[in-house]
């Protein structure tokens, strides 16, 4: 998963399926997570044609992502050798790094389920937490930890971690 709006300069339309269109400054536009929309501003945001990638949700001028939409993609995702790439054209984690807003967890959680699939671990924590997964051997090593407290609730709130056991 690569994201913002240089990566396509760092990355080559080739390998992430795309063309650049117009390149817009700062602003806020409305990205789809879970069942509606967040607004997320973003220094930059590329506009994208698809070439070899999927197009995947759209950007909105309106919380209304039925309307008002500008012509390029949320994301995209791109098959490259054997595996795929995920690309969102602005600075989703800066903007959620800086805010952690819900609904930006959920947009990331989306692209994420989409390109790996379901993982065999989910947590629910507060936007508070960091979760990292990582895979040794067969053993799977779960990295909790807690940055700046934002809100109230990140200082009394505890994760619960569940697991589903996977069949290959």
């Amino acid at each position: 998963m690569v994201s913002g709006a240089s990566a396509l300069d760092r990355f080559g339309a080739e390998f992430l399926g795309v063309k650049a269109g117009e390149l817009l400054g700062k602003g806020v536009y409305n990205i789809p997570a879970e069942e509606g929309s967040v607004p997320v501003y973003s220094e930059s945001w590329q506009m994208l044609e698809t070439t070899s990638a999927q197009a995947m949700g759209f950007l909105g001028l309106s919380s209304l992502l039925e309307e008002r939409l500008l012509p390029g993609p949320a994301w995209t995702i791109n098959h490259v050798g054997r595996g795929e790439v995920a690309f969102i054209p602005f600075d989703i984690f800066r903007n959620f790094e800086r805010n952690r807003y819900p609904m930006v967890r959920m947009f990331i959680g989306d692209v994420t389920r989409r390109l790996v699939g379901e993982l065999p671990v989910r947590i629910q924590a507060p936007v508070c937490m960091d979760v990292v997964l990582r895979k040794k051997e067969q053993r799977i090593l779960v990295h909790l930890s807690t940055v700046h407290p934002v809100s109230p609730m990140c200082l009394t709130a505890a994760p619960s971690m569940t697991s589903r056991r996977r069949d290959r």
